[in-house]
């Protein structure tokens, strides 16, 4: 049976937002909530960190081990070949990438997504805002370990190993993919769940808040959607200037 590896790409020098991954989302580091949510996808074997060989990520490192999970670093300048290093370390058949800005991914979505990568036989099953309609910071993608390997021969362009799966879509790729297949009234691409700014930190606490009081890995993307869109953007506003949006929504 193939293995299934999450590989998360993540820094703590972010330009807009620096050490994101551990700033306090509801009362936990943000990366704990995606790790949480991750490990609720049935076929996923196990989850790996990928950050840089520099001092300043060290604190990633530390993450991950009090979290009980291997950490790959590589090369700052180079997240195809770390995310590659990482898949490899870790003998993987299959690689889900997921964001470490997107602590809400959806494992309905990676479940599906999986199914659908060996039912078609393709290199990858993406779950982009942009070919699926889903709200961004949503949807993983998932890939074969030698369609990663592939990109790492062929793709040279630097935003291209950057975004690490980029290349696949441009026309002429000779990539076989596929947008995940997810429900209809899942289909919200204006909503952004994806934290890049104090802004998209506190909007995600607004949103936390009206969810159930239950276990972040527990919350389906009904209820995701519902509180996303029953967020009050006056309100939030309001609490953003005073410091307090998830008060706002208590």
């Amino acid at each position: 049976m193939a293995r299934v590896i999450a590989i998360v790409p993540l820094r703590m020098d972010s330009r807009r937002l620096p050490s994101k991954h551990l700033r306090p989302l509801a009362g936990r580091p943000l990366i704990e909530t995606l790790v949480a949510r991750l490990g609720q996808a049935r076929r996923l074997d196990g989850i790996v960190l990928a950050t840089t060989e520099r001092a300043c990520d060290d604190g990633l490192a530390e993450a991950a081990a009090g979290l009980g999970l291997p950490c790959h670093r590589g090369a700052v300048d180079d997240v195809l070949g770390r995310c590659l290093a990482a898949a490899r370390a870790e003998a993987a058949d299959l690689v889900v990438k997921a964001n470490g800005d997107s602590p809400l991914l959806s494992a309905e979505v990676i479940d599906s997504a999986l199914d659908q990568i060996v039912l078609q036989d393709a290199d990858c099953v993406t779950g982009k805002n942009g070919y699926t309609g889903l709200p961004v910071g949503l949807g993983a993608e998932v890939l074969t370990a030698e369609a990663l390997a592939r990109l790492d021969r062929e793709v040279t362009a630097a935003e291209h190993r950057e975004s690490i799966t980029g290349a696949i879509f441009q026309e002429d790729s000779g990539f076989a993919w596929a947008p995940a297949i997810t429900p209809l009234e899942w289909r919200a691409p204006a909503l952004d769940l994806c934290v890049d700014t104090n802004e998209d930190l506190a909007r995600l606490e607004a949103i936390l808040a009206l969810l159930p009081p239950r276990p972040a890995a527990d919350w389906p993307v009904p209820e995701i959607l519902a509180a996303a869109r029953a967020a009050d953007p006056d309100a939030l506003v309001e609490a953003l200037a005073a410091g307090r949006a998830r008060e706002a929504y208590a």
